[in-house]
């Protein structure tokens, strides 16, 4: 193992290799200066994947600076976030504890680095909190990307800056990143574990992904094996909420192979078996039809709120996400494309065939805020997979509005 080296070949990660190099060089010089270090993270499969990728590069090199064990989680802490942005309520609680230790005990302010989060519009206050009050941060992410994000973080990796699309996810970025940090620790003899399950979670589909995927064939992963980790692992992220389930998630990613085989067979039935009654319910209650001016395109309208309780699991966007993979199965041998909406008082989350080149939830996003400005539109997420929030007195224009976006779809 080089350290220069990828695990794979990609012109993709060979254009990001300088913005690569930055983060590695940052990270270091933190752990050198004895700055604490912040792993802040969505918690679906590929955000932890992301965030356990460079915390088994980290951990060790904090640990090999510290006298005292008790002072390596001094240095080092990882923040889930339930929310898919860098949330300003977040940035409060970071900043209000990082400045209790900076004040008590004349700490640094921490470096906080950002996965699977932060690229967006939605980031920009949250991140604009954090360095007023001395934090650094880096930013590792792969959705559609705000250009000010360069402007105001210490560095910046995302494959939309070398044009990009969908072809590798925030866990398979961060995968090759802690190998470049850490080549010698034993945690990151896995990361092709890590990559291949971060983007099956987040249903990448590019070579990259297969060259991962391959790579633990050879080492004995099937794609089955790595599909059942992502499913139970975006299920333990949404039980854990806020919590980092350190002991759990790593398990789960194969540090203890014997509890990650027990862990995986009491999850996978629970879990098939919920998922299993969601698409019943699903099936019963969404309402189906083919776009007059494109028959080739199936609509489904999914009313959220009516057919899963708050809070429970799979949440929203994984309630469409199954409906749509159901429907995209269905209609595959008559050659329909699919549009699932999943309709709540005050929020609306799609999922679209990535075939629909039209269609684009950043794109509603604008249109909307143009069109109803009073209505306090937020959102974002990929081309073919995000949410759209708004006031509840908004959401049948809303709705008007993005029927009339779907109905001008000539693909």
């Amino acid at each position: 193992m080089t350290e220069n080296k990828f695990m794979i070949k990609s012109e993709i990660l060979n254009k990001l290799q300088p913005r690569i190099n930055k983060v590695v060089s940052l990270i270091k010089q933190a752990i050198e200066s004895k700055r604490p270090i912040w792993i802040r993270h969505h918690n679906d499969t590929d955000g932890y994947c992301a965030a356990i990728a460079l915390e088994r590069a980290i951990l060790p090199l904090i640990h090999a600076r510290q006298t005292k064990e008790r002072d390596v989680f001094y240095h080092y802490s990882r923040l889930p976030s339930k929310a898919p942005y860098y949330d300003y309520a977040d940035a409060t609680k970071d900043v209000t504890n990082f400045m209790n230790r900076v004040t008590k005990f004349e700490a640094k302010p921490p470096m906080i680095i950002i996965c699977d989060n932060g690229s967006s519009e939605q980031d920009i206050k949250a991140i604009k909190k954090v360095k007023i009050y001395g934090a650094k941060v880096i930013v590792i992410d792969h959705h559609p990307l705000c250009a000010e994000i360069d402007k105001i973080t210490d560095a910046h990796v995302n494959p939309h800056q070398v044009g990009s699309v969908y072809d590798i996810s925030a866990g398979m970025l961060c995968a090759e990143i802690a190998r470049k940090i850490n080549s010698s620790s034993e945690g990151v003899n896995n990361m092709e574990l890590i990559a291949a399950v971060a983007g099956i979670g987040d249903k990448v589909k590019s070579k990259e992904l297969d060259a991962y995927i391959e790579s633990c064939k050879k080492s004995g992963k099937e794609f089955e094996f790595l599909q059942d980790v992502a499913k139970c692992l975006d299920y333990e992220g949404s039980v854990l909420g806020f919590m980092e389930g350190r002991d759990i998630v790593n398990d789960l990613l194969g540090a203890n192979e014997e509890k990650q085989k027990k862990l995986l067979a009491l999850i996978k039935p629970k879990l098939k078996n919920v998922r299993k009654q969601q698409l019943e319910t699903n099936k019963k209650y969404m309402v189906i039809e083919e776009l007059e001016k494109n028959r080739s395109i199936i609509v489904c309208r999914l009313e959220i709120n009516k057919v899963r309780s708050f809070g429970s699991y799979p949440a929203a966007g994984a309630t469409v996400g199954i409906t749509q993979d159901y429907l995209v199965e269905k209609y595959k041998l008559k050659n329909k494309k699919v549009i699932s909406l999943g309709i709540n008082k005050d929020q609306i989350n799609f999922r679209c065939s990535r075939e629909i080149k039209e269609f684009d939830v950043n794109e509603i996003i604008k249109i909307l805020k143009n069109k109803l400005p009073y209505a306090q539109i937020d959102g974002g997420g990929h081309r073919v997979a995000g949410s759209i929030n708004f006031v509840e007195a908004a959401k049948e224009e809303v709705i008007s509005i993005v029927e009339e976006y779907i109905n001008k779809i000539k693909q």
